[in-house]
């Protein structure tokens, strides 16, 4: 147990001081990324779209505790002008120890 702990503050410490790595995030990743990222809709949620025109969906971001900044990425996008309804454009976000989160618009 001794080793263990021991390991893990030298661990921190190279992240930290060697890396630039905030001590909090250094933590963070030596304990394990259990939260998963934070998606945010870009623009109106809903939007609306005029009839048999272009659409173009305004995006998303997506935020994780320990990665900070991830890729929001489209999955799904079957908007289409020329039949009036409402549909779903959803996101997916993903961090490095793969928790993932979903949003729609």
């Amino acid at each position: 147990m001794k080793k263990f702990i021991l390991h893990s503050i030298l661990t921190m410490f190279i992240l930290s001081v060697f890396i630039g790595c905030d001590p909090n995030v250094a933590k963070k990743v030596l304990e394990g990324d259990k939260a998963a990222p934070i998606i945010t809709i870009t623009g109106d949620n809903p939007a609306s779209v005029i009839p048999n025109s272009t659409y173009t969906d305004a995006g998303a971001t997506a935020t994780d505790d320990v990665d900070g900044v991830v890729t929001a990425t489209e999955t799904s996008n079957n908007v289409n002008t020329a039949i009036i309804g409402a549909y779903a454009v959803e996101y997916r976000g993903c961090c490095w120890q793969h928790s993932n989160s979903n949003q729609s618009r």
